[in-house]
């Protein structure tokens, strides 16, 4: 495990956080295989009519992950659950044979403890995410899987983040009859530890002169980019907004200026055509496309781990990207460790 204390200027805690991902990782497909597998034996795939999540923040993001991978390998439908219609308006529902999936670094807001509630309450199985087991949410539901991120001191989430997406990703791998996704979830640790080793950061100072910048993805994708567009914010105080790249051409695409940065998640699947599409348009519009993916004709072409099953190409992307964000902060003024107005447990109604 990499000690956090004793780092330098550009070793913050985020940093040296985000390179604990493997370790963690594979202490969670390790300590979690069995629950999995309990779980699919509890809850059979055709029992399953619909799965809803319920997060805030980065672990929305993951959730947007899952929500692709769930709808793409298993068949059934996903929703997101606003936590307001449980812990404000507190709206009663039929969620018999509903797969509730709360996901949370502290487990200790106040509005995901009330849908957990609610939602076993309304007849869901609840399933939680969290890395605090013996936080309020993983008291109140019926299965809980560990994230195994141990001690997360850093404001801007990162460790938890990748493990949150790993636990998607064990769950899928669980019920899909498609075997690929679950003989390469083991290599997941060895591959994040590959990606800390592709090195963004030479392009960090355009992102840090940069006004503002949009983050596009697509299908399992789309979460990680809604992850970057956060961590610009709150840790480098720079505009960003995620899009997908379908989405971008609804309006979005008015936004683009000569040299704007798009910092572009893809994988190789169904979505790569239409990414590269896009990337090759903006192009051609005066924007500086960086490309996480694999070799393509792009002039800021992002090194990543080649030859990766797509669900899990998102997830070493992402590891490779928070050493970029790291930088950045930096080159703004800003210590990332710290970022204006935040705390690590928000507690939201």
């Amino acid at each position: 495990m990499i000690d956090c204390l004793g780092h330098n200027q550009t070793q913050t805690l985020m940093a040296c956080e985000a390179l604990q991902a493997p370790d963690c990782v594979e202490r969670q497909i390790s300590t979690n295989q069995e629950k999995f597998a309990d779980l699919a034996r509890k809850i059979p795939l055709e029992k399953i009519r619909l799965v809803m999540t319920c997060a805030r923040g980065s672990s929305d993001h993951a959730a947007s992950y899952g929500k692709y991978l769930i709808e793409t390998r298993m068949a059934i439908p996903v929703s997101s659950a606003p936590p307001s219609i449980a812990s404000l308006y507190q709206v009663s529902m039929n969620l018999k044979n509903v797969l509730f999936i709360l996901v949370s670094q502290s487990g200790r807001s106040p509005d995901l403890v009330a849908n957990a509630k609610w939602a076993k309450e309304n007849g869901a199985f609840v399933l939680a995410f969290v890395n605090d087991i013996n936080s309020p949410v993983a008291e109140q539901a019926d299965m809980v899987i560990s994230l195994e991120a141990g001690k997360e001191v850093s404001v801007a989430a990162t460790k938890s983040f990748i493990a949150s997406l790993a636990a998607f990703a064990q769950l899928v791998a669980g019920y899909c009859p498609d075997q690929t996704l679950a003989t390469a979830l083991p290599t997941l640790p060895e591959i994040l530890q590959q990606s800390q080793t592709k090195d963004w950061t030479d392009f960090a100072p355009i992102f840090a002169a940069s006004p503002s910048l949009l983050t596009i993805g697509r299908g399992v994708s789309y979460g990680v980019a809604q992850e970057a567009a956060l961590k610009f914010k709150e840790t480098s105080v720079l505009h960003a907004e995620a899009f997908s790249s379908a989405e971008v051409r609804h309006g979005p695409l008015g936004l683009l200026r000569d040299n704007m940065p798009f910092l572009v998640f893809s994988q190789n699947d169904e979505c790569r055509k239409d990414l590269q599409t896009l990337a090759s348009d903006l192009r051609q519009r005066g924007a500086r496309v960086f490309w996480a993916d694999q070799a393509d004709d792009h002039a800021f072409a992002l090194p990543v781990v080649p030859d990766l099953h797509p669900a899990l190409a998102p997830i070493a992307a992402v590891s490779s990207f928070y050493q970029l964000a790291n930088t950045v902060a930096f080159l703004r003024g800003y210590d990332p460790d710290k970022p204006k107005h935040l705390k690590k447990v928000t507690e939201t109604v």
